[in-house]
């Protein structure tokens, strides 16, 4: 029963590795303050933990690493995704500020996309749908006005934010000659990649890529791990040089870069 204080759980061994695991990935999460609470929160729970449930969590965090190319996002603060969240559950409208600029919306859905924290919303004063990154919203106020009903285009809210977050950032086609068989380029991926691969006769193949960012096109190439050749476009070419310049100052060792 709910009190003033939080009384003792007695969590079945699934629950009590489920909350460790959500432990583990709320402290990788951007959200200022959350990160030292579940670190202090998981130490507790490890050391009450029975030793063959504390192996299921070894077991399953130690295979498990972070994707290098999230994208990283800035701090997010708690009590905005409180409030956000609460006028969600209760279907109220909400003001905010989104840089600096004030905002009347009615919230949908709070997304996460790698270590970013999205805020779908009906936008009052705009008559559409807005995509809020939370990291740039303040001055959070749910209003007590009740929001209305409206259903996503297309229904699904992930996929929805996904093609909006996609049309903000700029994209392009690609075309990549790899030195390789177009085979070994599919083995490498554990499939085919998005657009047309084709064989040439001197043994390289041409991959032919859909618009996409050329951060993403590089997160590509650098999985397959093949030689290959930039036809175009001069963003992704230009994004590849200035990685390869980054990466290289990394490794030239203090005082020898440049």
């Amino acid at each position: 029963t709910a009190g003033a204080a939080m009384p003792p759980l007695l969590l079945e061994d699934d629950e009590a590795v489920a909350v460790a695991i959500g432990l583990r990935t709320a402290a990788a999460q951007p959200v200022t303050g959350v990160d030292e609470a579940a670190v202090r929160a998981m130490g507790k729970l490890l050391q009450v933990l029975p030793a063959r449930l504390r192996r299921r969590v070894d077991t399953l965090t130690s295979a498990t690493v972070s994707h290098p190319f999230f994208v990283a996002g800035e701090a997010v603060d708690p009590d905005a995704l409180v409030v956000a969240a609460a006028t969600i559950a209760n279907h109220e409208r909400l003001r905010l500020r989104y840089r600096d600029e004030g905002r009347h919306v009615e919230p949908r859905a709070l997304v996460t996309a790698g270590r970013r924290w999205y805020l779908l919303a009906f936008d009052l004063d705009r008559d559409d749908w807005r995509t809020f990154r939370l990291d740039r919203v303040t001055k959070l106020a749910a209003t007590g006005a009740r929001a209305a009903t409206r259903e996503v285009p297309g229904g699904d809210v992930a996929a929805f934010v996904a093609s909006r977050t996609m049309r903000m950032a700029p994209t392009c086609p690609a075309d990549i000659v790899i030195h390789a068989p177009a085979a070994q380029v599919v083995d490498r991926l554990g499939g085919p990649p998005p657009g047309t691969l084709t064989d040439r006769p001197d043994g390289t193949c041409r991959w032919l890529a859909p618009p996409d960012t050329p951060e993403w096109h590089a997160l590509r190439l650098a999985s397959i791990g093949l030689p290959f050749d930039v036809s175009g476009p001069a963003e992704l070419a230009d994004h590849l040089r200035s990685t390869a310049a980054l990466f290289q100052a990394a490794t030239a060792g203090p005082g020898r870069s440049g």
